[in-house]
């Protein structure tokens, strides 16, 4: 019997989920969910303003908001044909489907959610989600979101109940599909809602029972979110820094499938400490299944075996029922448990990985065939994923004359004289350059 389809995905990173690196995992794997780095939702909103008259942009007397290119780039949104075709009028390339892609929000504001939902839409996203994780002091400090909404439930609240409706009041933009071999087409999917997931954790600070975690994630299926990514450790908003705060508080699994078990309504994606594509199987479709299958022989698997510790090899794939934290049984650091169920439970859509995709992507090259159960993966050797990417920079980043002169390239020249350059020496593009 065909096991369920499950998903597979690769986290939201800060200075990491760039354009570049979208486009690098997708050469890897067609299949995989590839989010992009958190956009702000106020950004959004003053990149769409008139700043003569503090006033939003409109395209026409359906407030329909102008997608000018600022507010594609700050939503992360890439396509790029769009692009080379304005690049490179009448030439045809080999493109790569961008999708599925989901974008991630951050705020506190209702209004403001509505309007970077209504941008999400437009660009052509297949999800959007909402933060209620992040620990950085730029965004739990004065604005007051990420991880901060845990503890602001009735904010959290009205943000998701505003992204729900302003889904539902609009028809879904334009946006580009593509089939198995890459080829685009365009639909317009009238009356199709953008599915909606919110981003968290397991606790916040001294918010860490499972009374607190049911309460909040039960005010956001009532406020219309029934899809969930579930970081399985707590966070710290205070004493750890961003990085501290994805090592050092222990990961507890049963934790979460604990809380997939009290919302059998609601969807649910596990993330944190995978690092490997053996484990995120495990994990997604749990130890028992009958499809799990030895890595061995495939191609561009990882250069390294058993480089990644006790993460990647979770204690007993019976997975007994005393699992608990702090874990005897899966030796981790700081007591975490990684544990595999030996039935994954029916409402665990999918698993989340990001250091492993940052750290070590040649991982993601075998996504298709084992996690996915394709015939084969996009690329067969690195030589061809290499090539491919180089090529995709090259039409991005096309070379200039002024790459050649060491003196540019070196700063081994004055402001003044790399001024004077610019507008004597160099082509029109190097003249461009502030």
């Amino acid at each position: 019997m065909k096991p369920p389809e499950k998903e597979f995905h690769v986290a939201p990173m800060l200075d990491v989920s760039t354009i570049e690196f979208r486009y690098f995992i997708r050469l890897l794997t067609r299949r995989a969910f590839i989010w992009t780095e958190m956009v702000v939702a106020e950004t959004l909103v003053y990149n769409a303003k008139n700043q003569e008259f503090d006033q939003i942009i409109f395209a026409d007397d359906h407030d329909e908001v102008e997608l000018n290119p600022t507010l594609r780039r700050y939503c992360g949104y890439w396509d790029e044909r769009e692009f080379l075709k304005d690049l490179y009028p009448g030439k045809s390339f080999d493109y790569i489907n961008p999708h599925p892609t989901i974008c991630q929000i951050g705020t506190n504001d209702p209004e403001q959610a509505a309007f970077a939902t209504r941008i999400v839409q437009k660009c052509g996203y297949d999800r959007i989600d909402l933060n209620a994780e992040c620990p950085s002091d730029r965004v739990t400090g004065k604005r007051e979101f990420g991880a901060a909404l845990m503890k602001d439930q009735d904010s959290a609240v009205s943000v998701v109940k505003s992204i729900a409706e302003t889904v539902k009041a609009i028809d879904q933009s334009t946006f580009c599909n593509g089939d198995s071999s890459g080829n685009f087409e365009h639909h317009t999917t009238k009356n199709k809602c953008l599915p909606i997931s919110v981003k968290t954790r397991i606790g916040v600070d001294e918010h860490d029972t499972f009374e607190h975690i049911v309460r909040f994630i039960g005010q956001l299926v009532d406020a219309g979110c029934h899809r969930f990514v579930i970081h399985a450790r707590k966070v710290y908003t205070q004493g750890l820094s961003p990085a501290q705060n994805r090592t050092v508080p222990p990961l507890n699994y049963p934790f979460a499938y604990k809380l997939m078990e009290a919302f059998p309504e609601c969807e649910f994606i596990v993330n944190g400490g995978i690092m490997s594509l053996e484990h995120a199987r495990k994990v997604a479709f749990g130890c028992s299944s009958s499809s799990y299958e030895s890595r061995e022989g495939s191609g561009m698997q990882s250069l390294e075996n058993g480089r990644n510790g006790g993460l990647s090899a979770p204690c007993d794939h019976s997975v007994p029922c005393d699992h608990s934290v702090p874990c005897d049984q899966c030796n981790l650091p700081h007591g975490s448990c990684l544990a595999p169920p030996n039935k994954s439970p029916a409402n665990l859509q999918g698993v989340m990985v990001g250091r492993l995709a940052r750290d070590h992507p040649s991982e993601l090259a075998d996504v298709d065939r084992f996690f996915y159960g394709e015939a084969s993966n996009p690329c067969k050797n690195r030589r061809e994923l290499m090539e491919k990417y180089i090529a995709f920079l090259e039409r991005v980043y096309p070379r200039r004359c002024c790459d050649d002169d060491e003196f540019v390239t070196l700063g081994m020249i004055t402001d003044m004289e790399c001024s004077i350059r610019h507008r004597t020496q160099y082509c029109k593009i190097c003249r461009d350059i502030p």
